[in-house]
């Protein structure tokens, strides 16, 4: 079982590092709420597969950080090449997470206003990214981002071979079972 008590989140170790750039506890479990507060997302859904009471089911909280992982790496690398967001790159990221039509605007109502924004904003700066300097050269500076990644051990084992996060180590809860991050 693994558990993260949003009360003393303050007091733990950050949930990963990012070079300079710390992702808190807190910051990470706001996160995860944004998420399972959305029932237009299947993460939603993935959340509250296992929750109890007290929590979420831990797979999806780690692909939660492994994104958020991958976006901080791909905004390093959007600033250090000095690149800008406009109104078309907004849309094309928009687009592209939540679709087109009514279900994407009922997704992205699902989020708090500030959230969706950061989230879209965050897949822009990696889709600026990409197109700068083309698919593999894209590859291979988020591979290299991600030599520098340190994860908290409540979330696992960072693998910066397959930019990854491995699920804590020790008996892995059975599906239907109890494995959840606590609020």
């Amino acid at each position: 079982m693994v558990a993260t008590s949003a009360a003393c989140a303050d007091d733990v170790a950050p949930a990963a590092r990012i070079g300079d750039r710390t992702i808190t506890t807190d910051e990470l479990l706001d996160e995860v709420a944004e998420w399972a507060d959305n029932d237009q997302t299947q993460r939603a859904q993935e959340l509250g597969a296992v929750t109890t009471p007290a929590g979420y089911a831990i797979d999806p909280v780690i692909s939660i950080l492994q994104d958020r992982i991958t976006f901080e790496i791909a905004g390093q690398a959007f600033d250090e090449l000095g690149l800008a967001l406009d109104d078309d790159l907004l849309v094309q990221a928009s687009t592209f997470f939540f679709g087109e039509g009514p279900q994407a605007e009922a997704a992205r109502a699902g989020f708090s206003e500030g959230y969706a924004d950061r989230y879209v904003e965050g897949l822009a700066r990696g889709i600026a990214v990409q197109t700068e300097l083309g698919e593999e050269d894209f590859a291979q500076m988020i591979l290299e981002g991600g030599r520098d990644v340190e994860v908290s051990s409540r979330y696992g084992e960072w693998d910066a071979s397959r930019l990854t996060i491995v699920g804590p180590a020790g008996p892995r809860a059975a599906p239907g079972s109890d494995a959840f991050v606590e609020l």
